[in-house]
């Protein structure tokens, strides 16, 4: 038996226990230590079976050993090695290794023990350590217990409290919505799906989101108050149209459908933080959201009037110039080689647009109209897939070694992020956003690794 123990320990020498005689695995399951061994209980008072040896993995995975006590009388028949001619012998204490060996990991334990109703994790639900050591498991899930919901990390952590009324999606991680119920009344919450942080909690309708210190809210008297950089202000209904907000602007710009004779309109324009519309001198039209006081719009000149011999006015042409502004609605810079936007700037500033002089290429600029993926004089498609990581793909027909050469993911500096080795191996790449770090998959497995900031820190194919 004490050879046995030894080869324990040495196969698994990650023991966990570093408080004495309690240690908290997470916020809602702690071990305990016992006169012989140690038990599993929640907050609640809930207790699992009694296990000799406890011992914590990477991953989340949990250890569980049982030694029975053995019986010295016990006549134990094991089958015999090949050249054994006598069917079955016996085999009494000496050697005999009668240990309950399980292998959970912290949410399948704590489903099994009843402390928890369920548990989830995309795309692969099997909370294996293959599939999570190859990053087939995204590192964020929940965890329900009689209808209330929790976010949860693949490590056994509780990122949120189990309190929430709704379940937690992570297509994205995107602050989500929720609610749940306080002395018997509703509490819709903005809840950060990485940390667990309440940005905002309120008894008022949430009507736009954009910030923790950004927000519209509607009361029950239906009137509109608008947080802005932490300050509140009653504003009109307008502005739960405007499209997106930047911190270093004083314009906005809004969009606002409506239907008129069984038709649907749009009305674009600019307004202050005081939700009042601003009116340019001439016909200027918001394709975007401000960033730095800089907005890309169509500014519609028309021609001055004109006569026919017997005075009557001739058609007027009107020209559609696309340009940069600022909030004077000065021209920065005239796009004359931008067909069409495909997107709205980004919290680096950049935006994806089309060239002019080849037809369907992408290409991206910045607030200032500076190129940080040039037109490439091939068809393409630039998709965002993350806030400052694009994909170019080739759209190219026939594809060429030029047009193919481009293929690849960018960050926000213009950079390549994957190699040629990785292109060449595999094209099935997607992005995944991570807790601490990012990463672009194929089939699941991680390929390459992203700081926050998406820089590279590591590649699998060097």
């Amino acid at each position: 038996m004490k050879n046995i123990l030894s080869l324990v320990l040495i196969i698994f020498p990650f023991f966990y226990f570093s408080q004495g005689d309690y240690t908290q695995v997470n916020k809602y399951l702690a071990l305990i230590k016992t006169e012989n061994g140690y038990i599993f209980t929640d907050n609640k008072g809930i207790k699992s079976e009694e296990f000799t040896y406890v011992y914590f993995r990477s991953n989340g995975y949990i250890e569980t050993i049982i030694v029975p006590p053995i019986d010295p009388n016990q006549i134990i028949k094991v089958r015999p090695r090949p050249n054994d001619t006598i069917p079955y012998k016996d085999c009494g204490y000496p050697g005999f290794d009668n240990t309950i060996r399980s292998e959970y990991h912290v949410f399948e334990l704590m489903k099994r023990l009843k402390m928890i109703d369920d548990y989830g994790f995309k795309p692969y639900l099997e909370l294996s350590w293959a599939n999570i050591r190859d990053g087939k498991i995204d590192e964020l899930g929940y965890a329900s217990k009689n209808g209330k919901h929790a976010i949860v990390s693949i490590q056994g952590e509780f990122i949120s409290d189990l309190k929430y009324n709704h379940p937690i999606y992570f297509e994205d991680i995107k602050p989500t919505f929720s609610t749940y119920t306080e002395k018997g009344k509703i509490v819709s919450v903005v809840l950060d799906k990485l940390t667990g942080l309440e940005f905002l909690a309120t008894k008022d309708s949430i009507v736009r989101y954009w910030g923790p210190e950004n927000y519209l809210l509607k009361n029950d008297k239906g009137k509109y108050f608008l947080t802005y950089q932490a300050n509140k202000q009653e504003v009109p209904e307008l502005w739960k149209y405007v499209i997106n907000l930047s911190f270093e602007s004083s314009l906005f710009t809004y969009k606002k459908l409506y239907t008129e004779n069984l038709l649907t309109k749009e009305e674009h324009g600019f307004i202050n933080l005081k939700g009042e519309k601003v009116e340019p001198e001439n016909e200027i039209i918001p394709y975007t959201n401000f960033y730095k006081g800089h907005c890309i719009a169509v500014e519609v000149i028309t021609e001055e009037e004109k006569f026919d011999s017997k005075g009557n006015l001739l058609p007027q042409k009107k020209n559609r110039i696309l340009k940069i502004i600022n909030e004077q609605f000065e021209t920065v810079k005239i796009l004359d080689e931008v067909s069409y936007i495909n997107s709205r700037f980004n919290k680096y500033g950049q935006i994806v647009v089309e060239s002019k002089s080849t037809s369907e290429n992408g290409f991206i600029i910045d607030y200032k109209g500076n190129h940080i993926i040039p037109p490439s004089g091939f068809p393409n498609r630039i998709t965002e897939v993350h806030e400052g990581i694009y994909r170019i793909t080739d759209r190219a027909y026939p594809a060429s070694n030029e047009s193919q050469q481009q293929e690849n993911f960018y960050n926000q500096k213009g950079e390549q992020l994957v190699n040629a080795e990785t292109l060449r191996i595999t094209r099935n790449i997607k992005f995944k956003e991570g807790i601490r770090k990012n990463y672009l998959v194929s089939y699941g497995f991680k390929m390459i690794t992203l700081d926050k900031e998406n820089g590279l820190i590591d590649s699998y194919y060097k």
